[in-house]
């Protein structure tokens, strides 16, 4: 085995939500150049394409989905679309945004407070 083979990811494949921007497109990129496959999920489409376009111009497999981490039913689709798409899923990074309401908890509506705990819980594949 060489060295680089501790960090091969080839034939594994990664879930990273925010994926689209900042810390979450890094962590996919990095992914990507160790060889794992990656379903690049964001609340914007255009922002998850844009990083799954670059994997994909180095020869790498990303897969581009939208995803608000705060509605069940977007994670529950999602997740069926990974599963059904990509093998080996072996990585999940929590890495989506949460929501910043802009304000203090005493500032929150109830509305707002809510959102924020969704999309602090919602991340499950």
């Amino acid at each position: 085995m060489a060295p680089n083979d501790n960090f091969s990811l080839a034939r594994k494949s990664a879930v990273v939500p925010g994926a689209g921007n900042g810390i979450g497109r890094a962590i996919s990129l990095a992914f990507a150049e160790a060889g794992a496959a990656v379903a690049c999920v964001d609340l914007d489409v255009k922002s998850a394409d844009a990083t799954a376009t670059v994997i994909t111009k180095k020869g790498g497999r990303a897969l581009p989905l939208q995803c608000d981490v705060a509605v069940e039913a977007d994670v529950e689709r999602t997740a069926k679309t990974i599963v059904a798409e990509l093998t080996g899923i072996r990585i999940l990074v929590n890495g989506a945004a949460g929501y910043d309401p802009n304000g203090t908890v005493l500032d929150l509506t109830l509305s707002e407070w809510n959102r924020y705990l969704r999309s602090m819980l919602a991340v499950r594949f």
